[in-house]
């Protein structure tokens, strides 16, 4: 939620975006040839308008999209990890006291010097509401453990048969963007066959891709086509492990 709330997207400034588009003007001298259009300019029209510039707003639109896009493929795009079974008690968790002065203290100080009578009126009350909620937490602890177990087979069901294939959905499309370069790989999506000398690299994605064609979303033929390596020894230069049948180090491409 903090991270939501700080993060604020920003525009581009009204004058940065007239420097630019000032720039393309003095680069590309296109008020000096605006009665000229195609073949008959030094450099092509960005765009059609009177001299071929985009207007300060475009500029500052197209900042904005392409702010957006590298956002979303980048950060954003990696916070899809795979989910974790459901615990069987899950909301059993001890009440803990918090001191309304942690965030204010300076770290590794000692001086009380700022205590005053409404911190210590403070205090006093976030004892006392600790004081309710573990009174709360042994008064009900018990339908809780009972609540608990009765509905971890659903939540369980309710993983194996929601929540995991719609990750599972989610990574299969992830793989097509990322593939086809639209997103950044995350750990778990980066092709060993693309960084990897001797090993195929078509497999996944051509499966992918065929899954993608099938009306019924799985695949019902796969034809992957060979892959071989001409030179097993290769590269010379790069130690080969003979019963692994693998190279064992990378120090160049």
């Amino acid at each position: 939620m903090r991270r939501r709330q700080l993060d604020v997207d920003s525009d581009m400034p009204d004058l940065l975006a007239e420097l630019l588009r000032e720039a393309m003007d003095r680069t590309y001298d296109t008020q000096g040839q605006k009665s000229k259009h195609g073949i008959f300019r030094t450099s092509p029209d960005i765009i059609i308008s009177d001299d071929g510039r985009p207007e300060t707003e475009d500029i500052k639109a197209t900042f904005h999209v392409l702010f957006r896009y590298f956002k979303f493929s980048s950060r954003d795009g990696f916070a899809h990890e795979k989910p974790s079974p459901p615990d069987l008690f899950p909301n059993l968790d001890f009440p803990q006291l918090t001191d309304p002065l942690d965030d204010l203290a300076p770290s590794g100080s000692d001086d009380d010097s700022g205590w005053n009578l409404l911190d210590l009126i403070l205090s006093i009350l976030a004892l006392i509401a600790l004081i309710a909620q573990i009174a709360i937490y042994l008064a009900t602890i018990l339908p809780a453990i009972l609540l608990d177990l009765g509905t971890y087979g659903a939540r369980l069901l309710a993983y194996y048969t929601i929540e995991l294939p719609l990750y599972q959905m989610l990574k299969a499309e992830r793989s097509i963007l990322v593939m086809t370069g639209y997103l950044h790989p995350m750990d778990d999506e980066i092709d060993d066959g693309l960084i990897t000398i001797g090993m195929e690299n078509h497999g996944t994605f051509l499966d992918n891709l065929t899954a993608m064609d099938d009306i019924f979303g799985f695949v019902v033929q796969k034809n992957t086509p060979a892959y071989s390596v001409p030179d097993t020894e290769f590269p010379h230069t790069h130690p080969y492990d003979a019963v692994n049948k693998e190279f064992t180090e990378y120090n160049h491409p």
